[in-house]
């Protein structure tokens, strides 16, 4: 875990997607609190890096790939596109 945390430190893009606390189906105290957190960690890794985002997928519950496959195909993209982009900064 620390050898991860330390590779997102820096410049890197980082997109984290998570499911929208709207989508969730056990509306429970104790469950909606406990996704709360879950969202507040997620924050906290995009921001673990200077080019880190967070995007919260509206329509998705857990399997973000099967409710917004879009999101997934979009973020897989914009990261290639920036490795492709600093490849050729570094030539």
């Amino acid at each position: 875990m620390d050898a991860s945390a330390k590779q997102l430190r820096g410049n890197k893009l980082l997109i984290v997607l998570t499911a929208s606390l709207k989508t969730q189906p056990d509306d429970s105290k104790r469950h909606v609190r406990g996704l709360e957190i879950w969202n507040e960690l997620q924050k906290d890794l995009a921001n673990r890096s200077t080019s880190g985002r967070q995007i919260i997928a509206e329509k998705a519950g857990h399997v973000i790939q099967l409710d917004e496959p879009k999101l997934i195909i979009n973020a897989v993209r914009a990261v290639v596109e920036a490795v492709r982009n600093t490849q050729l900064l570094e030539k």
